[in-house]
């Protein structure tokens, strides 16, 4: 192998002129392909098809949910004196070419109008079967009470609507708007918040919302639509758009930052390392140049290509320039090319480690990854073969003063194997403290100013307390649609009692199948039959015999009439509920937001046969959804990625304790990333975790190369180039470090600290270790570290609260947190080195959003301090200066005292003192078994303390300790009054 390598370098040298045109003319090439690609940034990318998340943003984009925008009105005054103006921007933005449907007015018509419409749609609603409920003698004694007591509209709805089969209508669309939790001014015909400040409008679009082009166009459609505002009112637009546009320049941004501090450090460490030797400069231009050819490439395989490929460019670039720095070496010594041949099989081996890697994460069918995969693996080989056949031959290389070499380290090979052990057992240890963030948040990098206008907009449109999931299903037509639902509805219904909040527009079959019930002769017989029944019974009641011959007239009417137009009260809701596109509707219902009816409707959706067709769409289901597809494809695809290094590395070395010492650097790892990640806290996101798997691949390298160096121990450029490698690959993912898109931060966390230790253990402990034998101790700590990984592996799976063993007991303990606003008032002792300040503490809380403003007063009516709310933090009058800041947190203090409330998955533990449940944000709670209550709360266990609280008396005393601001504080006589209850608690 190596003197056929040495051969071709050989040919290439001789030819070299051509093959540098060559490379211009691909490199031209490239640079065309890349500037007439197209890019995105749409989700749906970093999701594998054909799974359930897949199958739920594919419905997404199909039903463009995500495209409604809502435009908000904001006005100094109040909103109705605009009225005029709003009714025009409406008529104006519905003849925008993207905007397909304007909703502004929801009620045209009165009252009476509408309800008599939803009446005469009873025939196609409903079954015949409803007649069998209505009761002649209670109808005439409720128009008896309604025309006692008059109300708007004379006599004519007692007349009309005599039974109330209407009714149900009603109430369905009363539950709709409770699930929606909108908050509207009833008094206005059109949207309008409850203070009259504000307004909305709808729109409805055809753009497909991760196309940032289409959304910009939108915008610009719609800011010339409404033209110049009126004085004193201010719009705003609130829309998916706004997360497409601000994850494309998040990511741009991230891409940009990355790829210039990447260059800039790159040259800083080649100006180090090859002091007074300008030809270095060469090695990394050879990546970047087959970066750009990579790039170029893979347009020519996907219509789209993915954002985050580019933002991981550098990263790719970081690790393609190590081919270079050993070839580089190599070419320093006596005879350059032969040197260089001979490393063509651990180069080829590492190229081979990481694109192996890269090939797995193609596997999980996730689109972002498969063009990842693609780009890296074109751009490793190329590196590769460049560094080969093209580096030793271009100019201005001279054999100068050599690369730094690392220093060798004393110590022998029992302190290495001592620090090895000690690395994987703080690793071990440090597994139970890991926390993971499987929300859809950490994969979106919209800005935070975007973020903070949709949680303004929520706050005054939606209620705090109303959580909605929306079910969708998808059918070629929307009779199919809307069909597949009422199925899906039905059988959840059945088998676990929960009730979807459907449209109240049926499907057109049923509406078909209704109506051909009415026009039997049975049902023309029943209802002759109620219509002389109701003679009677007005008679009997003293009115005309005649008097609800008006609601006979209408219902005859109604079933002889083969238009089956929908009420106008029904229309808008109707289009809302059903989303009707070119080939594809989708129908929707509405539940509310739990762990159990998303599982229920989830299992209903598999029993329907419904997988590719339905989705539940929420926060919770997303959660749930991205641990699923996402959790389980890395669980299985990590150990493949070691096993398939250990295979790969088995292959050259073909002795096992050569592989084993190649796969150190890896052990050391993921050692040390588990004790950073537990002691900064660091979140893993799916991101992060998939970046694991790259390391497995690329800190082999070290290894491999160490197991090299070991070999071959005359090759001592070899250390000083490991290290530039490490270096330039640390480089490239700690530029990510600077990057604002959580994706992209969390890939380049783990693999710039990860490299970093790869890098070490390489350098020094794989030398060591292959300098002895293994011995006694050395055996009886690997069985220990053992046992430590087991233990550490037996924590309680996360479940929700709601399937908790002892879900009653740990209801009632967690009783004591309000689930509104509340206000409390406690007596209070701040303690801290020494000394005690007593208060009355006064605090207003909302546990939904986390708020908190708080103020202390003297035992002497002095205000000592006021925190939180608008005004931020006031010192009164006589604190004391060390005081000041731990005053300052007293809103986050309370917070951690009343304010956190447990939702989501639970990691539960069952002792025989304390149920024990870990909530995602790191905090433990213990609740007592027999006393069924909150005994104590904490977050980090030592020396990781931050902070624990202990409650005695049911919740009468609590002791509360920060140890991070070295304080604690005692509450007693609490007292807690919920805003929206007129109940005390004490």
């Amino acid at each position: 192998m190596n003197a056929l390598t040495e051969q071709l370098m050989k040919l290439a040298g001789r030819h070299r002129r051509l093959l540098f045109c060559c490379l211009g003319c691909l490199l031209l090439l490239s640079a065309v392909a890349v500037f007439r690609a197209s890019f995105t940034n749409d989700v749906i990318h970093l999701f594998p098809r054909g799974t359930e998340s897949g199958t739920t943003f594919r419905l997404v984009n199909e039903s463009h949910l995500a495209d409604a925008v809502q435009l908000e009105f904001i006005s100094e005054d109040d909103i109705s004196s605009h009225e005029a103006f709003l009714d025009a921007a409406a008529s104006r933005l519905a003849g925008c070419p993207l905007v397909r449907g304007v909703l502004f007015r929801y009620r045209s018509g009165s009252i009476r109008q509408d309800t008599a419409e939803l009446a005469s749609a009873v025939p196609g609603f409903y079954p015949p079967s409803i007649l069998d409920r209505c009761d002649p003698d209670k109808a005439a004694e409720e128009a008896l009470r309604r025309l006692a007591f008059p109300v708007p509209g004379g006599v004519a709805p007692a007349r009309e609507q005599p039974f109330g089969l209407e009714r149900d209508l009603l109430e369905r669309l009363g539950r709709l708007e409770r699930l929606t939790g909108m908050k509207t001014d009833p008094a206005l015909p059109y949207f309008a918040s409850p203070d009259r400040r504000r307004a909305m409008i709808v729109l409805e679009s055809d753009i497909v919302v991760g196309d940032a082009d289409s959304v910009r166009a939108l915008e610009r459609g719609i800011r010339a639509a409404v033209g110049p505002l009126p004085a004193g009112l201010s719009f705003r637009m609130i829309s998916g758009g706004n997360h497409t546009l601000g994850n494309e320049a998040v990511l741009k941004r991230d891409a940009t930052v990355a790829g210039m501090i990447s260059i800039v450090l790159f040259l800083l460490l080649f100006l180090v390392f090859y002091r007074r030797d300008p030809g270095a400069l060469w090695i990394p231009l050879i990546p970047f140049a087959a970066s750009l050819i990579a790039l170029g490439a893979t347009t020519f395989f996907f219509r789209e290509i993915c954002w985050y490929v580019i933002g991981l460019g550098s990263c790719i670039t970081g690790l393609a320039v190590d081919q270079g720095i050993h070839v580089y070496a190599a070419c320093r010594g006596r005879d350059p090319l032969r040197e260089s041949a001979e490393l063509s099989v651990p180069m080829m081996l590492s190229a081979a480690t990481s694109i192996f890697v890269f090939l797995l994460l193609a596997l999980t069918g996730i689109m972002a990854y498969v063009q990842l995969a693609v780009f890296a693996g074109i751009s490793l080989v190329l590196s590769c073969v460049f560094a080969l056949f093209l580096l030793p031959f271009l100019p201005g290389r001279h054999d100068g003063t050599p690369p730094r070499n690392p220093p060798e380290l004393g110590t022998g090979p029992a302190a290495a194997r001592g620090l090895l052990i000690l690395i994987l057992a703080c690793g071990a240890a440090s597994v139970p403290f890991l926390r993971t963030d499987f929300s859809l948040d950490s994969m979106d990098g919209t800005p935070a100013d975007i973020r903070e206008a949709e949680r303004d907009f929520n706050a005054v449109w939606r209620s705090p307390e109303c959580r909605t999931a929306v079910v969708a299903v998808s059918g070629t037509t929307p009779d199919e649609a809307l069909s597949a639902l009422e199925k899906l509805a039905s059988g959840v219904k059945m088998k676990t009692g929960i009730g979807l909040a459907l449209s109240p527009v049926p499907s057109e079959s049923v509406r078909r199948e209704n109506l051909a019930r009415w026009r039997t002769p049975e049902t023309t017989g029943k209802i002759a039959d109620l219509e002389k029944r109701t003679r009677a019974a007005c008679l009997k009641h003293g009115l005309p015999e005649v008097f609800f011959q008006p609601f006979f007239d209408r219902l005859r009417a109604s079933v002889a009439a083969d238009d089956m137009r929908l009420p106008a009260i029904l229309q808008p809701i109707a289009r809302r509920m059903l989303k009707i596109r070119p080939g594809c509707a989708v129908a929707l219902a509405l539940m509310r937001e739990t762990p159990e009816n998303i599982s229920a409707v989830r299992t209903g959706i598999a029993d329907t046969g419904l997988r590719e067709r339905a989705a539940v769409l929420s926060r919770e289901s997303f959660r749930q959804l991205v641990k699923q597809d996402l959790g389980i494809p890395f669980l299985f695809i990590l150990p493949l990625s070691a096993v398939g290094a250990v295979a790969l590395a088995f292959l050259v070395f073909r002795r096992m304790r050569d592989v084993l010492l190649a796969m150190t650097p890896v052990a050391a790892a993921f050692g040390v990333l588990a004790f950073l990640c537990a002691l900064t806290r660091f979140r893993i996101t799916p991101a992060a975790a998939f970046a694991l798997i790259l390391l497995t691949g690329l800190a082999v390298d070290y290894g491999i190369y160490a197991v090299h160096l070991v070999r071959c121990p005359e090759k001592r450029s070899i250390r000083g180039s490991v290290l530039l490698s490490a270096a330039t690959t640390a480089a490239g993912a700690g530029a990510l470090l600077f990057s604002r898109h959580p994706v992209l931060f969390g890939t380049g966390a783990v693999l710039s600290a990860g490299i970093a230790a790869a890098c070490f253990a390489g350098l020094y402990l794989v030398p060591f270790l292959a300098s002895g034998r293994p011995s006694k101790k050395t055996g009886a700590a690997a069985v220990s570290l053992l046992g430590l990984l087991l233990i550490s592996g037996c924590r309680a799976p996360g479940v929700p609260l709601e399937k908790l063993p002892d879900r009653m007991k740990a209801e009632a303990a967690l009783r004591v947190y309000p689930h509104v606003p509340f206000k409390l008032r406690a007596n209070a002792v701040y303690s801290f080195f020494g000394h005690e300040i007593p208060m009355i503490l006064a605090a207003d809380a909302d546990p939904v959003s986390g708020k908190v403003s708080a103020a202390g007063i003297s035992p002497g009516g002095t205000l000592l301090f006021r925190a939180g709310g608008s005004g931020g933090y006031v010192p009164g009058a006589g604190v004391p200066d060390r005081a000041a800041a731990i005053f300052k947190g007293a809103p986050e203090d309370l917070c951690r005292i009343f304010c956190l409330n447990p939702s989501g998955a639970l990691a539960y533990t069952r002792g025989p003192e304390y149920i024990i449940l870990d909530s995602p944000d790191g905090t433990e709670w213990r609740i007592g078994v027999s006393a069924s209550c909150l005994v104590s709360r904490r977050q980090g266990a030592f020396p990781f303390r931050r902070w624990r609280c202990f409650y005695e008396g049911g919740g009468k005393t609590v002791r509360y300790e920060n140890f991070q601001g070295h304080y604690s504080l005692l509450l007693t006589e609490i007292s807690i009054f919920e805003t929206r209850m007129t109940e005390k608690r004490q």
